[in-house]
């Protein structure tokens, strides 16, 4: 298939799957928006899937808004009722209603899936302020990753109240250099708005976590894993991850069962994890932490802009003794973003 031909199919795929999820047929009966005299504001593309990296940012994003916007009614938009809400919402929305866009990592041709997701809410409400939470972007070279940044160009310039926050200072320039005429800022993942928020009372720490992904993130050399994985003893590790598979996975025990995780990360000596909320629940939870970098910028742009000076949190990106890591066991020095949640305030409520 020459080039031609291969930007033909990938412009057809994204119109048929754009028909099939308008003429869809959706049980819009659950759909709650009660309060209807109220003032709203929209958590679309929620997590209703067992990434709890992305249960943990809908979390905080949710958390963030109702203090923010003590009047107003938050929804959260389960990603697998988006394009059914999208046309309910439409029909009651009002002038003062904010569409928030779930934060995270999946402004990417790698999960296009939910980019046509966002895609479609940015071109269906033009009327009112859109705001997307802190962001990783990635369209990577290729045919389809160009592709898909066009049509996300194309769409994001064409709405003149649509903000966007990038969460590290890679993707914060990366959308400078795209969506010129955007508002855009730079702000910490909004799960780092937890710090401070998450009891760790009755928490005796002991053994050390690991925390690696097996997913199209992972790191392809897994040397250093090895190496640091082979100075600890068996006994002294418990393996766990912050995603399960989804038929384990429960929408109504979601934030139980986040809670539940962020207890574990808390009750470890250390973990060690290739995983960027790995990272963070550590930050949040002030658990010692080794993290190894993964498959694209997030994790090392997100440590050098917010994390480098926490003295618990350590990125390796070659050989480490067991003498770091029992070091970094005691370490303590910590930092506060706080402040840097200032700007996504000042927007909100603008």
């Amino acid at each position: 298939m020459n080039l031609k031909n291969t930007k033909m199919y990938i412009k057809l795929a994204y119109m048929y799957r754009e028909m099939k999820w308008k003429l869809k047929k959706y049980n819009v009966e659950n759909i709650s928006l009660e309060n209807s005299n109220k003032n709203k504001a929209y958590i679309f593309i929620s997590a209703d899937y067992g990434n709890f990296g992305d249960v943990a940012i809908t979390y905080a994003q949710k958390l963030f808004l109702e203090e923010q916007l003590k009047n107003y009614e938050i929804i959260e938009v389960p990603s697998k009722k988006t394009y059914a809400y999208i046309k309910v919402i439409k029909k009651i929305i009002k002038p003062n209603d904010i569409i928030t866009l779930i934060g995270g990592g999946n402004m990417s041709n790698r999960y296009d899936g939910i980019e046509e997701a966002r895609r479609m809410v940015v071109k269906e409400f033009k009327n009112n302020k859109i705001i997307s939470f802190p962001q990783t972007i990635e369209f990577d070279d290729w045919t389809k990753g160009k592709e898909s940044l066009k049509r996300t160009k194309k769409i994001y310039l064409h709405n003149n109240n649509l903000v966007l926050f990038a969460r590290e200072k890679v993707s914060f320039e990366a959308m400078k250099k795209y969506f010129a005429d955007r508002e855009i800022y730079l702000t910490p993942d909004i799960v780092m708005y937890l710090k401070g928020k998450i009891s760790k009372e009755d928490i005796i720490r002991k053994d050390i976590g690991i925390c690696f992904r097996k997913d199209c993130e992972k790191s392809i050399d897994d040397s250093l894993k090895n190496q640091i994985l082979n100075m600890v003893k068996d006994d002294k590790k418990e393996y766990f991850d912050t995603y399960i598979d989804g038929h384990k996975f429960t929408y109504d025990t979601r934030y139980n069962d986040l809670m539940n995780l962020l207890k574990k990360v808390a009750s470890k000596e250390i973990v060690i994890t290739d995983r960027l909320h790995g990272m963070i629940f550590c930050y949040i939870t002030n658990t010692p932490c080794l993290v190894i970098d993964n498959a694209n910028h997030k994790i090392k742009s997100t440590y050098d802009t917010w994390l480098k000076n926490c003295s618990y949190i350590k990125l390796v990106d070659n050989e480490i003794s067991i003498e770091d890591i029992n070091k970094l066991k005691n370490s303590n020095e910590d930092i506060n973003l706080e402040d840097k949640f200032d700007i996504l305030k000042r927007v909100i409520n603008k």
